[in-house]
């Protein structure tokens, strides 16, 4: 199995996308990252090309579901109450 890079981004305020990073190119899929994963990276069929410098990056899911924090220092907070 092969490592990955998945990037959700935008062109020229367009619609979030999620490509597929291969060094500075971009592969577009034209879907949404979360129909990517849903649909599978090995299913998903790049639809064009761009160079990793025209591409506006956007968070990785940039609608999560939840956002879940893990407090590292939630015992040393808890004894100092």
């Amino acid at each position: 199995m092969r490592a990955v890079r998945l990037i959700s981004f935008r062109i020229d305020e367009g619609p979030p996308r999620a490509g597929i990073c291969d060094g500075q190119i971009v592969h577009d899929t034209g879907l949404g990252m979360r129909d990517l994963l849903a649909r599978g990276i090995d299913r998903a069929r790049p639809i064009s090309q761009h160079p990793r410098a025209a591409v506006q990056p956007l968070p990785a899911v940039p609608d999560p579901g939840k956002i879940m924090c893990i407090g590292r220092n939630y015992r040393e907070h808890a004894a100092e109450q």
